[in-house]
């Protein structure tokens, strides 16, 4: 199984201050399951046709099983995009792009 948490640091940018994020991190660990992180500006999403793909840093990767939005705040509309075009192509999101946009602190 594989999963990618959304976030406003890569990965590699990580420090002790991002607990929350590393303790997810952890976890999956300890159950096989990869987690990488990943900031919704190195992914994009590309429409052709009626076909779609994704991009992580300017070439294409599957899609995962599951993605944890962790942006907070920090939700740009093209986040919100990203995570409901993965909804869309049936990857399960933790936090629903539609719920988030919902919140009050986006209306």
């Amino acid at each position: 199984m594989q999963g990618w948490i959304l976030y406003k640091r890569k990965m590699d940018e990580l420090t002790e201050r991002d607990h929350g994020v590393n303790r997810l991190l952890s976890a999956a660990a300890d159950l096989q399951i990869e987690l990488k992180v990943y900031t919704p500006s190195q992914l994009n999403i590309i429409v052709l046709s009626g076909a779609s793909s994704v991009l992580l840093d300017d070439k294409p990767v599957a899609l995962p099983d599951f993605i944890i939005p962790r942006l907070g705040a920090e939700t740009s509309s093209h986040a919100f995009a990203l995570i409901r075009h993965l909804e869309l192509q049936g990857v399960y999101s933790a936090n629903s792009a539609t719920f988030s946009s919902a919140s009050p602190a986006y209306t």
